[in-house]
């Protein structure tokens, strides 16, 4: 009996997968940024079937383990230390960076409204996996890293419940700037209350037993069930899967006994591992079939859009992470001066972007541009951004010589852990 061409390709990945993880141990390359690499050779490479990103799988599958397992990790101290700094790069700080996105493909790129909004809502999120990776072996301070990891994880939801909003305005929907606003709070504040509500029913259900493999099971299904639940209510599953998570991580140790939550640990560790490892390999395996639909179709026009989406994206993150330092130094909590621009080149964006543009109907103006665009924009970051990361933090101090060359040699040995700072379950 022939094997299943699915089954084959997946095999194929996590062959590949492996392969990076013995190899990226010899070389100065993030972890993640070489499987982007390796998959864009992939892409390349003459007989590889051509692979496309589904934005169900992103959304629905891979989303789902790596929010909540986030969530779990995120302290409650630390979230209610740096809950300002968080909370106005999450929320407001989405929409200006949105904003100023779209006006700038607006007003230099040419592109209409309601394609400029949608795009800047696209981009909104930053995706800084590679960036926490790196935190954490290089010793990062622990506030930085809790601020970059907060706002990741907010903004996700925020990003994704923007870009519904954007696209039904793009799709003929009537939307108004006071009605869409409203929504977007609506729907933020119910997916924060449900996230609360999910996490303390499933401290009481997981209190109720003591078996390791039936609390994993379980906490399986709260990650994906709430999401799932939230989803089908019209809110954000991010919001939710996230909230979720930190409430439940806050009484881990009170429902679960030690071997139970070093099981569990184990398990989310791998799951968070594979499922890291098959988005960044897909993200540069997935640029061929860009490549040769989209971007056939544009021609050398999308290189000028692309240069001004760039540019705007990074100005965009200036200005958040400016308005966030104005917002704590009003309230004498300013950030140093060193933080900065570490903020600033944080801001990767990865795969919310991809799954939110490829989720795009075949009838929305300026489809294939947008596409383009979004996938240039992730590539860039990712690329540029996560592979000088490491120099940023050295001239700004936060880490010496020594720690950076520990740093490398020790990646390999990280790649079984989170992403994320802190230990899961």
């Amino acid at each position: 009996m022939p094997a299943d061409p699915g089954v084959s390709t997946l095999l194929s990945l996590l062959i590949v997968v492996a392969l990076v993880a013995s190899v990226v141990r010899f070389i100065r390359i993030p972890y993640e940024i070489t499987l982007v690499l390796v998959g864009l050779l992939l892409a390349l490479a003459p007989g590889v079937p051509r692979i496309a990103i589904s934005p169900g799988v992103i959304l629905l599958v891979f989303l789902p383990v790596l929010l909540f397992h986030a969530g779990y990790n995120l302290p409650l101290t630390d979230l209610r230390i740096n809950l300002l700094p968080i909370s106005v790069l999450a929320v407001p700080g989405v929409f200006v960076g949105a904003g100023l996105v779209a006006l700038a493909l607006h007003a230099i790129g040419g592109l209409a409204w309601s394609s400029a909004i949608l795009f800047g809502t696209i981009v909104s999120a930053t995706d800084p996996v590679s960036v926490l990776a790196l935190f954490s072996r290089v010793g990062a301070p622990a506030r930085l890293t809790a601020i970059v990891t907060g706002e990741s994880l907010f903004n996700d939801g925020t990003a994704l419940v923007l870009f519904v909003v954007a696209l039904d305005a793009a799709t003929g929907g009537h939307v108004t700037l006071l009605g869409g606003t409203m929504q977007v709070v609506a729907v933020i504040a119910g997916s924060l209350v449900m996230g609360v509500v999910v996490g303390l029913l499933g401290a009481q259900i997981l209190s109720r037993f003591n078996d390791a493999l039936l609390e994993t099971t379980i906490s399986l299904i709260i990650a994906y069930g709430g999401y799932l639940l939230a989803n089908d209510w019209h809110m954000s599953g991010a919001l939710e899967t996230v909230t979720a998570g930190i409430i439940l991580g806050s009484r881990g140790s009170k429902v679960m006994s030690r071997e139970t939550r070093l099981q569990a640990r184990a398990t989310w560790e791998f799951l968070v591992f594979l499922t890291n490892s098959l988005l960044f390999l897909l993200i540069g395996m997935a640029v061929r079939s860009v490549a040769a639909g989209a971007g056939i179709r544009l021609g050398s026009q999308a290189w000028g859009l692309l240069l001004v989406a760039l540019l705007a994206v990074l100005v965009s993150r200036i200005v958040v992470v400016w308005v966030t330092q104005m917002t704590m130094e009003a309230v004498g909590q300013g950030l140093p001066a060193s933080w900065r621009p570490v903020l600033v080149w944080a801001g990767l964006r990865g795969a919310v972007s991809l799954a939110a543009v490829l989720s795009l109907p075949n009838n929305v103006p300026d489809r294939d541009t947008i596409l383009v665009l979004t996938f240039g924009v992730v590539l860039f970051t990712l690329l540029v951004q996560g592979l000088t990361m490491q120099p940023l933090l050295r001239r700004q101090g936060l880490i010496g010589e020594d720690e950076a060359d520990d740093a490398t040699e020790s990646t390999a040995g990280e790649h079984g852990q989170s992403t994320r700072p802190g230990a899961t379950a």
